[in-house]
Formats: structure tokens, C-alpha cells, sequence
């Protein structure tokens, strides 16, 4: 068929080309974090190096896992949750656990939280002389275990794009990475602020091309606490 592409399906069956739709019954948004933190996208936290972004993440990993509220946001339901750090050992994320779980007073493992060191480890998206690719191992893992959340921290260690200013490059990644949400697991990356964006919170602060961040669904930048600014006013005004 000549025009093959317009009668390709998405992941859920339905025609992407002319898919109907009936009056006032859209989908409703679906959340892994009520009014947070949507299921089924591409998203990333933007930070500097050192400013908590880690810890951020593993936090709302283990809550997302264990069904505890986030932040005072309500987890929808405990899911399945894959965290991959790539700059921290097994020690130090043993101890980053354990100050969550004494915090919320559990002393149980979180069966739901699956971890992957990957200190010391390639895992560029794209690297042809490997048997198989880190991508293809992600695949395998969400078919098999349908994980809610996947996080890799940080994008540098699995970006395949030499040049992280090329705009080509990364938009392959950003395609790479949007593979990994077909079946409604949200991929969330955690990514550096450039030179000059540390104190920024728009889509100009995080490092390399902005396709990165055209390509996300969800972007949530973190900066330093400043004991100047007058954050009530800020938030008020948020709100």
C-alpha cells in the first residue's frame, strides 16, 4: 500500500490518521501522581549538579512505589518503578533508602522499587560493537514487568548524541526515549542546567539543544534555595 502511513495504529489499536472522535467523550488525563505527574510521557527534572535532583527523584520513586503521598500529592496507586543511576554506587544509594525509609518509619524493603547501578557502566542509547543496546534491554524490561515510572539519572551517561548542542542528534534520542512510553509508562530524565541557567526556571536553563526539551511532555526545573527572594509571594502567585 502506497499510503502505508496513514493507516498505521497507535499502541492502544486505534488509526492515527482521521481516528474518530465522538463529542464530550475524550479521555480523561491519567496520573501516576494525582494532578502531578501524568502516565504515559516523557518528562525530565532539570537541576544543577548538587542541588538535591537525585534525592528529589529517589523520593518521589519510592512513593510512587510504595503508594505514600508525594510531596502531599496523593500516588494513585502503587506501581512498578525502575530507577537507573548511573553516577551512584550501590553503598550510596543503599543510604539514600535508608534516609527515606526512616523517615516514613518502614522497615521492609520496597518490592516494588527496582534499582540498576549503573556506576562505571556504558549506557549510551546507541553503541553498535554492544551485543544489545541499553534501549533494547529497557524495552524487554517495561514489556515483561509494565513498570509505571522509569527514571534515568542523568541524561549525559545515556544521551547518544556526541554533540549535546545538535539539534539532529538529540532529537534521536528524545525518539529513542518516547519508544519506552508506548505502553503508558512514563520516563522521566534527570538532566544538568547549562552555565548560565542555574538560577533560571524556563526552558532555556537546561543544558545542550533545547530539542530536549521540546521533546519532553513535562518539564520540572529545580534551582538553589535563596534566602533573598521572598518565595511565600512567589508560590501565592503560582497558585
Amino acid at each position: 500500500d502506497d499510503l502505508s502511513l496513514f493507516n498505521a495504529k497507535d499502541s492502544n489499536g486505534n488509526h492515527r490518521f482521521n481516528a474518530p472522535i465522538p463529542f464530550g467523550m475524550a479521555p480523561e488525563l491519567e496520573f501516576i501522581i494525582e494532578d502531578f505527574l501524568p502516565s504515559g510521557i516523557l518528562g525530565m527534572v532539570v537541576a544543577t549538579g548538587g542541588s538535591g535532583k537525585t534525592m528529589f527523584l529517589t523520593q518521589l520513586a519510592y512513593c510512587v512505589a510504595s503508594g505514600r503521598e508525594f510531596l502531599g500529592m496523593r500516588t494513585v496507586d502503587p506501581r512498578k518503578v525502575l530507577y537507573i543511576y548511573a553516577e551512584e554506587t550501590n553503598e550510596e544509594i543503599h543510604r539514600r533508602l535508608d534516609r527515606i525509609r526512616d523517615h516514613h518509619g518502614d522497615s521492609g524493603d520496597c518490592e516494588n522499587l527496582d534499582r540498576l547501578c549503573g556506576y562505571g557502566m556504558d549506557l549510551r542509547f546507541e553503541e553498535e560493537e554492544k551485543d544489545e543496546r541499553i534501549k533494547d534491554q529497557l524495552g524487554k524490561y517495561i514489556a515483561r514487568f509494565d513498570p509505571g515510572l522509569v527514571i534515568l539519572d542523568p541524561t549525559a551517561h545515556f544521551s547518544c548524541a556526541e554533540n549535546e548542542n545538535d539539534s539532529v542528534q538529540t532529537n534521536k534520542f528524545v525518539r529513542m526515549l518516547r519508544t519506552l512510553t508506548r505502553s503508558g509508562t512514563t520516563v522521566l530524565i534527570a538532566h544538568h542546567t547549562s552555565k548560565f541557567g542555574s538560577n533560571q526556571s524556563d526552558q532555556h536553563s537546561s543544558r545542550g539543544s533545547s530539542a530536549l526539551t521540546d521533546g519532553a511532555r513535562w518539564v520540572l526545573n529545580m534551582t538553589g534555595y535563596d534566602s533573598t527572594r521572598r518565595w511565600e509571594k512567589e508560590l501565592e502567585e503560582i497558585d
